[in-house]
C-alpha cells in the first residue's frame, strides 16, 4: 500500500483553540485512523507515520503497539526514532490523508466519543498490545529458528571476503554462507551469495538473529548489509575477544559496527561487543552490567559508567 503525502488536503481543527473534550475527539480520530493502517515494511513511511502520529498527540505506547504489528518491527529502532521526532515536520494530516486513502472514514463532524466509548477503545487496545506482544514472541522465535539453520549450513569465514579487505580487519568467529530474503509483495526468495554472517546473540550464546554483509550493495536488495526479519536484536549482541582483567577488573568495550569493534580489538586486545547499532549501545550495556557489575565498560562515543 503507497502512503504519504504531506500535501493531502485534509481539515485539521487547530488545537491550541479547542477544549479538551475537543482535544480528545481528535485524538480519538487519530487512533482510529492509525489503527485502519498496516505498518508499513519499508522504513521511510512508516517513519513518516511515526512522527503524524506524535503530531497527532499519540502516545508512544500506542505508537509502538501500532508499530509491534509490523513483521520487521525492531524495538531498539523504534525507541530511537520516536525519541528523536522534532514536532512540525510531518503534521497529523499525513495520518489522516494516508488513512482515508486506504479506505478509513472519518467520524462525522462534532460527534464526539462518549467515556464508556472512550474505555472500550482503550481496553480494546489493550488487548491489542497483548495480541501483538505475544505474536512479536512468535515472530522471534522463528527467526531465531530460522537464524540456527542459515548459520550451520554456513561455512566458516576467511580473512578475505570483500568487506574485511576494504575494512582491513580479520573475520573473528565469522562465517560465510547464502543469504536469503523473501519479497512480500511477489512471494519471491531472493539469494545473495557469499554473505558474511555475524550472530545477534545473547549472554547464554544462543542465536537470535544474524546480520549479513554483502560484498557490495551490487545486489537484489540495493544495499551491503542486511538484518534477518523478525529477529529479536535489543539487548544482544556479539562478542569479539576475552575480557582482560586490569585493576583487578575486567574491561570490555562495546561498539555499534563490526568493522568498528573488530578495531578496536585489533588495536587494544580488549573484549569488544557489536551492538549493530547506536539504539542498542545502552540496552547491550545493561546487559553486560547486569552480568559482570564491576567492569568497565565504554563504548566508541563515550564512557559508560
Amino acid at each position: 500500500m503507497n502512503y504519504i503525502a504531506e500535501n493531502t488536503c485534509v481539515p485539521r481543527p487547530t488545537q491550541e483553540h479547542n477544549s479538551p473534550t475537543q482535544q480528545g475527539d481528535e485524538l480519538d480520530r487519530a487512533l482510529s485512523a492509525l489503527d485502519f493502517l498496516d505498518p508499513p515494511i519499508e522504513r521511510e513511511p512508516w517513519v513518516k507515520l511515526l512522527m503524524a502520529a506524535h503530531d497527532a498527540g499519540i502516545s508512544e505506547d500506542d505508537a509502538r503497539a501500532w508499530s509491534e504489528r509490523g513483521e520487521n518491527f525492531d524495538p531498539s529502532d523504534f525507541r530511537s526514532t520516536w525519541r528523536s521526532i522534532k514536532p512540525g515536520a510531518i503534521t497529523a494530516r499525513t495520518l489522516f490523508g494516508a488513512a482515508i486513502d486506504a479506505g478509513w472514514s472519518a467520524s462525522p463532524s462534532g460527534s464526539r466519543a462518549t467515556g464508556a466509548e472512550r474505555a472500550l477503545r482503550d481496553a480494546e487496545h489493550a488487548e491489542r498490545r497483548k495480541q501483538e506482544a505475544a505474536k512479536r514472541v512468535e515472530r522471534e522465535a522463528e527467526a531465531a529458528k530460522r537464524a540456527a539453520r542459515i548459520w550451520n549450513e554456513a561455512g566458516p569465514a576467511d580473512d578475505d571476503h570483500p568487506y574485511l579487505l576494504r575494512k582491513h580487519v580479520p573475520a573473528y568467529g565469522l562465517r560465510i554462507g547464502r543469504w536469503e530474503r523473501l519479497d512480500r509483495e511477489t512471494g519471491e526468495v531472493h539469494f545473495i551469495e557469499n554473505a558474511l554472517l555475524i550472530q545477534i546473540r545473547d549472554m547464554g550464546k544462543k542465536i537470535h538473529s544474524l546480520q549479513a554483509v554483502f560484498p557490495s550493495n551490487d545486489n537484489v536488495l540495493g544495499r551491503d548489509r542486511d538484518y534477518l526479519p523478525g529477529g529479536a536484536k535489543q539487548g544482544h549482541f556479539f562478542a569479539i575477544g576475552q575480557p582482560r582483567t586490569i585493576d583487578g577488573k575486567k574491561t570490555i568495550v562495546i561498539a555499534e559496527g563490526y568493522a568498528t569493534s573488530a578495531s578496536i580489538h585489533q588495536c587494544t586486545g580488549y573484549a569488544t561487543i557489536v551492538a549493530f547499532d547506536a539504539s542498542n549501545l545502552e540496552p547491550v550495556a545493561n546487559v553486560i552490567r547486569k552480568r559482570i557489575p564491576d567492569a568497565p565498560l565504554g563504548h566508541n562515543r563515550c564512557p559508560v559508567t
